[in-house]
């Protein structure tokens, strides 16, 4: 029984005892039998002893789920705080690259994720977007997270990583019931020079450039991991050149697919303007604009989805 039809049916038991009550008190006023007095007394006592017993045994229920909620609120504040941990805690700056990023879950928990490191074999990025919602796809990120650091390490090329992570992946959601069809789009960077990246069915890679001042857009292409056993051969694959003061910026469909009060959305032709507008500042600043912008066209209307951010710029 719903907590609502409980207190609903508790309600109305007392509501007929009290007006019970006022009965035996208009008897008494009009000086009735006392036979029928007896009898309503007799009802009454039936009835409030009826009632006692359903508070008894709901109190009783009450309490048994307020602490299962207790502790599944404390598994939650947990999952949490070990998920904060999966992300970076401070922002990359070199010489020729700064790295910073952003996430914002849409509830408690989320399945949007963005990472970068400095290995052995270069300095990488990444981000990734889970399909659907759930606590389960907060505790696949923490997973995920931890198979792609390792591969980072190791003398792999990113089409090979990304096919490790499909497996990987793929693992993951056929060893655990009730999680349905799960995929996740995917981008990886790894970079000296120049950048090079592999994508798995992500959202756009958004470039400005400083002498231009203006915004490329690059089709990521390739297919979301999950969705197929064997996918070596079919991620895209590219390099991409910054110059000083150039920006790129990439990001989850949580950004182009924030809603307004009126139902529209946010779009790319917003987020591109947003980019243009603030790559001339440094890396953390450019998240905060666009997020600050993100949240001003949202107005009072709630967030739905995860958004996350990832900047690389080549400082002036």
């Amino acid at each position: 029984m719903a907590n609502g039809d409980l207190f609903n049916k508790m309600t109305l038991a007392l509501d007929t005892d009290i007006k019970k009550i006022e009965r035996i008190r208009a008897q008494l006023l009009m000086k009735d039998s006392d036979q029928d007095v007896g009898s309503v007394l007799y009802d009454l006592q039936q009835s409030l002893k009826s009632s006692l017993d359903t508070f008894q045994v709901k109190e009783y229920e009450i309490e048994r789920t307020l602490e299962k909620w207790l502790l599944l609120k404390q598994d939650l504040n947990l999952a949490r705080e070990v998920q904060k941990t999966i992300f970076p805690q401070d922002n990359i700056y070199l010489s020729n690259f700064q790295l910073a990023g952003f996430t914002r879950a849409a509830s408690s928990l989320g399945g949007d994720y963005y990472t970068y490191n400095i290995s052995n074999t270069g300095v990488n990025a990444a981000i990734g977007d889970i399909s659907g919602k759930g606590i389960a796809n907060a505790l696949i990120t923490i997973m995920f997270d931890s198979h792609y650091k390792n591969l980072v390490y190791q003398e792999m090329s990113l089409q090979d990583i990304l096919f490790s992570l499909n497996q990987f992946f793929r693992g993951i959601v056929s060893n655990y019931n009730g999680l349905g069809e799960k995929f996740m789009t995917f981008l990886a960077f790894r970079f000296m020079e120049k950048i090079e990246y592999a994508g798995a069915g992500h959202e756009y890679i958004l470039v400005n450039r400083a002498d231009q001042k203006m915004c490329e857009r690059i089709k990521t292409g390739g297919i979301a991991l999950g969705l197929m056993p064997e996918l070596m051969g079919q991620f895209s694959h590219g390099e991409i050149e910054l110059n000083p003061g150039d920006c790129l910026v990439t990001y989850s469909d949580g950004i182009t697919e924030a809603r307004n009060e009126q139902g529209s959305l946010f779009g790319l032709d917003r987020l591109v303007k947003q980019v243009e507008l603030h790559s001339h500042l440094d890396p953390e600043r450019v998240i905060q604009k666009i997020v600050e912008n993100v949240d001003e066209f949202q107005g009072t209307h709630e967030q739905y989805d995860d958004i996350t951010l990832l900047i690389i710029k080549h400082p002036e």
